[in-house]
C-alpha cells in the first residue's frame, strides 16, 4: 500500500514573534551576545539580516545574554541589528493509514 498522504507548508508566513535585536558579533564565531535580548527566543528560531546564509537558525539559546547560530558570523567584529521570529513552516509529513 505505501504512503497516502503528505502535509506540507511552505509559505513565507512570519508571526507576531518577529524581534530585531542589536548583537555583538565576532568574525568567524557563530556565537551572538546582547543583554537579556535573547529570553523570548528559542532554538531553531531563523535569524536574517546582516549578510547571514539562508536558513540560518538559532542552533542553542545558551541564556538570555547568548546564542549559538547554526553557522559562524562571517562579517565584520561589532555591533548589527539581525532579525529573529520562530519557524512557522509545517515540513512535510509521510504518512500511511489503513483504508477500511
Amino acid at each position: 500500500m505505501g504512503f497516502r498522504g503528505q502535509l506540507r507548508d511552505s509559505d513565507e508566513f512570519v508571526g507576531q514573534d518577529v524581534e530585531t535585536i542589536e548583537v555583538q558579533t565576532t568574525n568567524g564565531s557563530p556565537v551572538l551576545k546582547t543583554t537579556k535580548g535573547f529570553a523570548l527566543r528559542a532554538g531553531h528560531d531563523l535569524v536574517t539580516g546582516g549578510g547571514l546564509p539562508a536558513d540560518t537558525i538559532v542552533a542553542k539559546r545558551n541564556s538570555d545574554d547568548q546564542v549559538t547560530l547554526s553557522t559562524p558570523w562571517t562579517g565584520e567584529t561589532g555591533k548589527v541589528s539581525l532579525k529573529f521570529h520562530h519557524d512557522e513552516h509545517n515540513y512535510c509529513v509521510h504518512f500511511s493509514m489503513p483504508v477500511p
